[in-house]
């Protein structure tokens, strides 16, 4: 695609988000805001919609297509501005085709008909966007319920123990959080085709992070750093999430992680076994596992900037 062709994609998908402002009751830039910022508030991984940020992306004076969280929180912020104004939320589009219009934008996948130019007849159906091509990942539409994978309990269990099992629970429950947690974890340790159906179901449901992770080349190494970090989050709970902590550590310490080898060596002396310590740091992990004490509360989530810390924008621009 050349720089005309770009700058024509970019205008078409301005106009389509524009057109989803204007079909969802046409809100405020102010009520835009403030919508996404209580999502926020409630614990959904939502972008902040800022007013300036939102005029200039729909006035069309950004250079690059915007972000992905940035359009997923658009339009799930359009969606609930729909609701409220006594409209249809399913008539905007889902999250599913969005990620399509969005990764034809960047470029990524063909447009696949004159009707994705943002007509109105093409928003809630019409045309269907087109699946992205395989080879990036990240710019495949989720998998509704009815085709994302369905593994079955025993089967995590004896590869990942409780932890496994709990998170599965949670997934399927439609948990963003335990999807993203999932993908990462079958990322270091599953089946080749787990990780990117985990993350896409993330991605589905509302995991501003998930499409991010899916589109980097480095994924694996990026996912032994949120390992590490993930295992920091669950130690900082004590010994009711010891156990979570330890599992992290270990995933990633097993990539060659030489921080969570090292973290996990600490966890592992202060929970009572110092003879196992000396072991871990030499490379062994066969190590005994605090007991599990708190397993019925959900996943816990890192904080976002944490994430994004190691998931750069993927266009480089840093743009808000």
């Amino acid at each position: 695609m050349d720089e005309e062709d770009r700058r024509a994609a970019r205008s078409r998908f301005v106009a389509q988000l524009n057109e989803l402002r204007s079909r969802a009751g046409a809100p405020s830039l102010p009520m835009l805001e403030k919508l996404s910022e209580r999502a926020r508030q409630q614990g959904h991984q939502r972008r902040v919609l800022a007013k300036s940020t939102t005029h200039d992306i729909l006035a069309g004076r950004r250079a690059q297509v915007p972000e992905w969280p940035w359009v997923m929180s658009f339009v799930l912020t359009c969606q609930e501005a729909a609701e409220m104004n006594g409209l249809d939320p399913a008539a905007l589009g889902s999250v599913h085709d969005w990620l399509a219009r969005w990764s034809v934008a960047r470029g990524e996948a063909p447009d696949p008909s004159p009707g994705l130019g943002g007509h109105p007849a093409t928003l809630s159906g019409g045309h269907h966007p087109a699946t992205p091509p395989a080879g990036r990942q990240g710019a495949a539409p989720p998998p509704g319920p009815e085709s994302a994978p369905q593994p079955e309990p025993p089967a995590y269990l004896e590869r990942y123990g409780r932890t496994g099992v709990r998170l599965l629970r949670h997934a399927r429950a439609g948990s963003a959080e335990a999807c993203f947690q999932l993908g990462i974890i079958t990322l270091l340790d599953g089946p080749p085709d787990a990780a990117g159906e985990w993350l896409r179901r993330a991605v589905a449901a509302g995991h501003g992070n998930a499409a991010l992770l899916l589109a980097r080349e480095d994924r694996a190494a990026l996912a032994a750093e949120l390992a590490c970090q993930y295992g920091r989050e669950y130690a900082a709970y004590g010994e009711r999430k010891a156990y979570l902590a330890q599992f992290y550590y270990r995933l990633a310490a097993e990539h060659g992680h030489e921080e969570a080898r090292d973290l996990l060596a600490a966890l592992t002396a202060r929970l009572g076994a110092p003879a196992a310590a000396e072991p871990v740091r030499r490379g062994a992990y066969e190590l005994p596992l605090a007991a599990p004490v708190d397993e019925s509360s959900d996943p816990v989530g890192l904080p976002d900037w944490v994430v994004r810390m190691y998931l750069k924008d993927l266009d480089g621009t840093g743009q808000e």
